[in-house]
């Protein structure tokens, strides 16, 4: 995103937060913000149930990606729109929506009642990136994160060590004796935090956003919520 055009994205974002006069102005900035499609989407459901937005939601956007709590589909280069499918969905948006942590992509705008979130657009992960952001694992045979975190919990068993594999102490050796780079240092902070997430630390779930003219990694999505 470009200095400009981020720079007036920030003046939409307070535009958001004022009085119900600025309205018809926060329209106009939607619309040049998201797309013709999303305003298409609001207009068509105003005062509309969960129900109702997802049948508008199908008929709006062709290219969509299907979870079990949420819908999603891509608004344009930069934004992707996420629609919840049922109750647990809307917790997802409203949890999402309120995170801090600039692991994730932000959160742009949303629904009064969290039907809907519109996040930052992230590019694919692919072994390229991998390299550029976990050198320090690449260089100690690693492709995956996950792989990673895996092999770091992996317990010798000197008791009987015919039960472990020899590749499997190589690689637990190997991944102690990583030094943590920033990134990584970022993601095992949230990994020890949310173990329960811990399945969702992998290259898929990865993504790479532009901010203030450069890369920055992003957990496209987590598993953050054992209540759910």
């Amino acid at each position: 995103m470009n200095n400009s055009k981020e720079i007036e994205l920030e003046m939409f974002l307070k535009l958001a937060d004022e009085d119900q006069k600025e309205w018809s102005e926060q329209e106009e900035q939607e619309k040049e913000f998201f797309g013709n499609d999303f305003a298409s989407f609001l207009e068509k459901t105003k005062n509309k149930d969960l129900r109702e937005m997802i049948k508008v939601f199908r008929q709006t956007f062709y290219s969509i990606r299907r979870g079990e709590y949420r819908m999603a589909a891509m608004l344009d280069d930069m934004f992707v729109l996420k629609l919840a499918k049922n109750s647990n969905g809307v917790i997802l948006n409203q949890r999402e929506a309120n995170l801090v942590s600039k692991i994730f992509p932000k959160v742009y705008n949303t629904a009064p009642n969290y039907e809907w979130i519109v996040v930052e657009r992230a590019r694919e992960f692919d072994y390229q990136l991998f390299r550029k952001f976990f050198p320090e694992l690449e260089k100690k045979g690693f492709v995956d994160v996950l792989d990673y975190f895996l092999s770091l919990e992996f317990e010798i068993n000197d008791q009987d060590s015919d039960q472990d594999s020899e590749r499997d102490k190589e690689m637990s050796i190997r991944a102690k004796a990583v030094k943590p780079g920033i990134y990584l240092k970022q993601i095992k902070e949230l990994y020890d935090f949310y173990p329960q997430a811990a399945l969702d630390f992998h290259n898929g779930n990865f993504g790479v956003v532009t901010r203030k003219g450069g890369d920055a990694l992003v957990l496209i999505d987590a598993g953050l919520h054992k209540d759910l």
